[in-house]
């Protein structure tokens, strides 16, 4: 585990501390203490509210160390925003739920907090998602999805080809450079689908990451014999990091119809 991955939660806790203290003081010590848990530890910590309600003024504080039946307590100072501050003898503390134990607003990915708890939810306000932690990272709570097609299938006959907004897509993947671009870094379960019609001929289609085909990723090798038309699909897992643009590449003209009676390319999350 690492630090500050389990938070524990108890219910109907709180006292007042027996002496002032300064700052920077990584010890309080209060009579109520003692009924609290001895196996805190910077991985498995108890958040706390020092409070002066009549001054409107608190701390958050992480009780990490405590020994069975104690009145002194080991806690980091001033967390989730708060600032450490000098406290008096009699100050109220309270194992109070805070911000963090429910659902916190965010910007961006990038304001997410470093020192975030297992289960700890967010809502990325750029992204309109809400992101749980996990032990890989930040996970997407809705199921990340998508799939792209058009009418007349995807038109390319060399190179990567161009997506274009009639399509189908689901599920939270946004459309970048005529592609799907993933959210959130994992494995992914990518299927492509190249569709041929015309002549006769040898078709192929491969999953392009970012313009350039990946280690491990889905290729069609298929023949056309007439002048029918002719489909194939394959799939693969695909590990991926976030902000990858998922296209697809073809050797042979395509056609089909709207989404999945055509060619695309569809995407789905599967695990960290």
């Amino acid at each position: 585990m690492a630090n500050y991955d389990q938070r524990l939660l108890l219910d109907n806790r709180f006292g007042q501390i027996s002496g002032a203290v300064v700052a920077n003081a990584t010890v309080l010590t209060s009579d109520d203490f003692a009924s609290l848990p001895s196996d805190l530890s910077l991985t498995r910590y108890l958040p706390l509210v020092l409070a002066d309600d009549s001054a409107k003024v608190y701390e958050i504080v992480w009780a990490t160390g405590h020994v069975e039946g104690s009145k002194n307590l080991t806690v980091i100072r001033g967390r989730e925003g708060s600032a450490a501050r000098a406290w008096g003898a009699g100050t109220a503390w309270r194992h109070a739920q805070t911000a963090r134990d429910g659902i916190s607003t965010v910007a961006a990915r990038t304001a997410l907090p470093g020192d975030a708890h297992l289960g700890m939810r967010c809502m990325v306000r750029d992204e309109a998602r809400i992101v749980e932690k996990v032990p890989s990272g930040w996970r997407a709570t809705d199921a990340i999805f998508g799939h792209m097609g058009r009418t007349a299938g995807i038109q390319s006959n060399t190179g990567v080809t161009v997506m274009t907004a009639a399509q189908k897509l689901q599920g939270g993947m946004a459309v970048s450079n005529g592609g799907l671009q993933v959210p959130i870094a994992g494995s992914y379960l990518v299927t492509i689908r190249a569709y041929a019609t015309g002549s006769t001929g040898r078709y192929t289609a491969a999953l392009r990451v970012n313009g350039s085909a990946p280690a491990q990723g889905p290729a069609v090798q298929a023949s056309k014999p007439d002048a029918n038309d002719y489909s194939t699909m394959a799939s693969s897992a695909v590990d991926l990091a976030a902000g990858d643009v998922l296209t697809l590449a073809q050797t042979y003209a395509t056609a089909g119809t709207t989404g999945y009676d055509g060619a695309y390319i569809e995407a789905q999350y599967i695990g960290p």
